[in-house]
């Protein structure tokens, strides 16, 4: 029995990380940092 071979881009998980990216596309490294100075912060200790 053959099974129906899928493309990299059907699964939920492709879906959704296109989605983010064309959210994020122009987006400036420096801006989530400028709206959240705490971003990048280590929260835990090692």
């Amino acid at each position: 029995m053959a099974t129906a071979m899928k493309t990299v881009t059907e699964p939920p998980a492709w879906k959704d990380m296109s989605a983010h990216f064309r959210k994020i596309d122009r987006l400036h490294p420096r801006e989530p940092f400028a709206q959240d100075p705490k971003r990048g912060e280590l929260t835990t200790r090692h």
